[in-house]
């Protein structure tokens, strides 16, 4: 196999956390092109991956936030959260954050899902037969 076939993505793993910081940024930045950014997040630090989840967010960038998801804290999850809460974020629903929510905040969505629900004619087959 000749080094200029190589896929860059066998090398990740074997990337300091220096390189792969500055890979992220760069591909944030629009300075390298072709690689993906959610096929670094797996291999990034929590801290890296914190600040790089911070920025997409200030961003709205929404789509590259669901491939982040498995891999950010709790707490990274939760400013997510509360700042769809506030505003509309493109390529991205609150709805994808269910598996990464806790109890509290998945029952304060549903809450405000039941709150919201038109009143709208059930269709009820079953009151013809009454």
């Amino acid at each position: 196999m000749k080094y200029t076939t190589m896929k860059y993505i066998t090398m990740l793993p074997f990337l300091s956390n220096a390189d792969l910081k500055e890979l992220a940024y760069k591909v944030i930045n629009e300075e390298v092109k072709g690689v993906k950014l959610a096929v670094l997040f797996p291999f990034l630090d929590e801290e890296t991956l914190d600040e790089i989840v911070e920025r997409l967010i200030q961003e709205k960038r929404g789509r590259e936030l669901t491939y982040a998801l498995p891999f950010v804290s709790r707490d990274v999850v939760t400013k997510l959260y509360e700042a769809i809460e506030k505003e509309d974020f493109p390529g991205l629903r609150k709805e994808t954050l269910l598996p990464f929510l806790d109890k509290e905040q998945i029952k304060r969505m549903f809450e405000e899902i039941l709150k919201n629900v038109k009143d709208e004619p059930e269709d009820d087959e079953d009151e013809d037969d009454e």
